[in-house]
């Protein structure tokens, strides 16, 4: 039988172990982005006051310094439920559903993974039930709400009116050329999608908090918090395996495309030959996709630069040799973040040198090829008021030389 000094040094050992086996490996493992460094821990809690982590005791970093939070272990699929349809509302959110129930004013859609969002219906701007094509009908509508009902030969019909009431029998609708008429009824079977005119709703203020799930949808909120395996927001909640990522910068982050342009140059290597789109574009590729990054794959390392992996961004902008684009900064401007690196398409023949200055200044410098991962840029801004990029012509001249820079931002 162990002593006393051994019984409490097994059960301080045995704490310990359930201290770390526990809480620790079952809270999820993120990313944090802050005004300062990057930190990565497993998230115990979030709310108003900031972000607490599991590690050291639970540190804890302030609401105020926290920009974004990623779910860095990427969940099985939460659902293998088809979607029933789509919905935007007023602030931006837009979300597939897989269920929907009335009750009054408000909507209830429930998200695959088991995530679930309250509506009132003011603030629903489109729903769409059929096709693309329904919405896109619906959309073409003029200063009314429009009903895209299904027509018999399996078409779509759009009707301009009024959206009486949502039940869930369907939608009372007033048509608008019937001055007087009683309103129509239209099952949902019948319906294909319905847009409702609210030029006066919309709100064009940034939310503080904008959640991506890991389906693809966005619900931007006035707060959050998470706890316990579990993501709540004012008009409903959502398990940590259905949510992505946490934008908490709400204004502080401004993207490089939505920076004022000052002035560009772009020199073609045969001056004969057309600069395409003035050796910049902003969103996308100068090959006209998506822009992109080549990375070495995590399952084989050692494979690099033959076995690769792509990674797709929504924002940025992309040059080519030699190009330069000059940008000013918002006042208020403390750090530029980024990655940049040779287009995927372009990469395995192509080879640039890249600088990024600041009022003259060079913050960063080098080379990019196809041998080398994208260069991670995280480069102080204060006091500065003007952003350069610039793409020089690398080994093989203007062989190849789109750069991306993916993700590039100013953090305020």
């Amino acid at each position: 039988m162990p002593t006393p000094t051994r019984r409490h040094a097994a059960l301080v050992w045995l704490c310990a172990i359930a201290a770390v086996m526990g809480p620790a490996s079952a809270a999820p493992l993120v990313t944090i982005e802050t005004t300062g460094d990057e930190v990565m821990g497993r998230l115990e809690s979030l709310d108003a006051r900031g972000v607490r982590l599991a590690e050291n005791g639970g540190s804890q970093l302030a609401s105020r310094d926290v920009l974004k939070v990623v779910f860095e272990e990427t969940p099985q699929s939460p659902s293998s439920e088809a979607a029933v349809g789509e919905v935007e509302l007023v602030d931006g959110s837009r979300f597939a559903y897989v269920g929907v129930e009335f009750d009054g004013e408000t909507v209830r859609f429930s998200l695959r993974g088991e995530a679930r969002i309250d509506a009132p219906v003011a603030s629903i701007a489109s729903w769409r039930l059929g096709g693309s094509d329904a919405l896109e009908l619906a959309n073409n509508g003029g200063a009314s709400d429009v009903l895209v009902v299904k027509r018999r030969d399996g078409g779509y019909a759009p009707v301009e009116g009024v959206v009486i009431e949502l039940s869930r029998e369907g939608v009372r609708f007033a048509l608008e050329a019937d001055d007087g008429a009683e309103p129509v009824h239209a099952a949902w079977s019948r319906i294909g999608a319905i847009r409702f005119y609210r030029a006066n709703d919309r709100q064009e203020r940034e939310r503080p908090v904008i959640v991506i799930l890991t389906d693809g949808g966005l619900i931007a909120a006035e707060e959050v918090a998470y706890r316990d395996g579990m993501l709540r927001l004012p008009q409903g909640s959502a398990p940590v395996e259905a949510v992505a990522s946490i934008d908490l910068s709400g204004g502080r982050v401004v993207s490089v495309d939505e920076l004022k342009v000052l002035g560009d140059e772009f020199v073609a290597y045969f001056q004969e030959d057309a600069a395409p789109t003035k050796g910049y574009t902003f969103n996308r590729s100068l090959l006209g996709g998506p822009l992109a990054l080549r990375y070495p794959d995590r399952r084989a390392p050692g494979a690099w630069p033959g076995l690769s992996v792509e990674r797709q961004f929504g924002r940025g902008v992309a040059l080519r040799s030699r190009g330069e684009l000059r940008l000013e900064l918002p006042s208020s401007a403390q750090r530029l973040r980024g990655v940049v690196g040779l287009d995927p398409d372009a990469a395995l023949a192509g080879s640039a040198e890249v600088r990024i200055v600041a009022d003259g200044k060079t913050l960063w410098s080098g080379a990019v090829d196809g041998r080398s991962a994208p260069a991670v840029i995280d480069q102080p801004l204060v006091t500065a008021k003007t952003l350069t990029l610039q793409v020089d012509y690398g080994d093989n001249l203007d062989a190849g030389d789109f750069v991306n820079f993916c993700d590039l931002r100013v953090i305020r």
